[in-house]
């Protein structure tokens, strides 16, 4: 079948379908109100969120102003290093020496008998002495302490010889020597004043005293020393009230001493 054949019938169909659209009454044609455009339904809205209720904010406190603090006095600056890193002690150390021994008069000329006979009386020391330390404050520095001594020494006598009786005071230095050792040497020396008394002899005498010294110090404890010290002292005495005949009395005595003693650290 040819294509013009089947066109035909199609172009009456729709000659026919346009008439009948065409003569239909009015009043079917009449335009009809407008329809409102609706909004999509409730599945296409999104609610909008309830507003969150309103809290009031809470009235600040306000607390009492703090009492003024009093004004901090800036604190001392420190002082600088020393320049070899080690700081020297605040306070300086102490010693306080107790000592007993043996004496011995190689030179007397006390009044000790009445035919005035010279003797060389041995006796019993005692010493008692503070100092302070000067010098080796730093550590492995070699110690020197300056201070006072006290001291006295008993002869006893015997049938022909009169007891007599020393008291010493002056100053007293001693040096140490290396004190690393446990056991080291010191020497010392000093310079006071002498008052010597003999039982049955009315009046003293009085002179010079001086003194020097050498020892070993042995290191027991961080606060105790024991030593060992010998010592020769000159003290010449000049006045004694004594009737004599002598035309230039004197009164010297020279003493040698061997001291063991304890030495306590401060």
């Amino acid at each position: 079948m040819s294509p013009t054949r089947l066109r035909w019938p199609a172009t009456i169909f729709t000659l026919s379908l346009t008439t009948l659209v065409t003569s239909a009454p009015v009043h079917a044609q009449a335009p009809s109100a407008p329809v409102p455009k609706t909004s999509p339904g409730p599945e296409f809205v999104t609610p909008a969120p309830a507003p969150a209720p309103v809290t009031p904010a809470p009235a600040p406190v306000v607390s009492p102003a703090p009492p003024p603090t009093p004004a901090i006095a800036p604190a001392p600056a420190a002082p600088p290093p020393p320049i070899d890193g080690q700081w020297v002690r605040r306070r300086t150390p102490r010693s306080i020496g107790l000592w007993l021994g043996w004496a011995w008069n190689p030179v007397n000329y006390l009044p000790m008998r009445a035919d005035e006979i010279k003797v060389k009386p041995h006796g019993a020391s005692f010493v008692f002495d503070y100092g302070w330390q000067v010098g080796g404050l730093r550590p492995g520095g070699w110690p020197t302490y300056v201070g006072f001594l006290l001291g006295t020494s008993f002869y006893p006598g015997s049938a022909e010889r009169r007891h007599a009786l020393t008291l010493e005071y002056g100053i007293l230095v001693r040096h140490h020597l290396i004190p690393k050792y446990k056991v080291h040497p010191f020497l010392g020396y000093g310079l006071g004043a002498i008052q010597a008394f003999v039982f049955g002899v009315e009046g003293r005498g009085i002179g010079h005293l001086t003194r020097l010294s050498v020892g070993f110090e042995g290191r027991v404890s961080d606060k105790v020393r024991l030593a060992f010290e010998l010592i020769y002292k000159i003290d010449p005495i000049r006045a004694y009230r004594l009737d004599t005949t002598m035309p230039s009395p004197k009164f010297d005595i020279h003493t040698v001493s061997a001291m063991f003693g304890v030495n306590f650290n401060l």
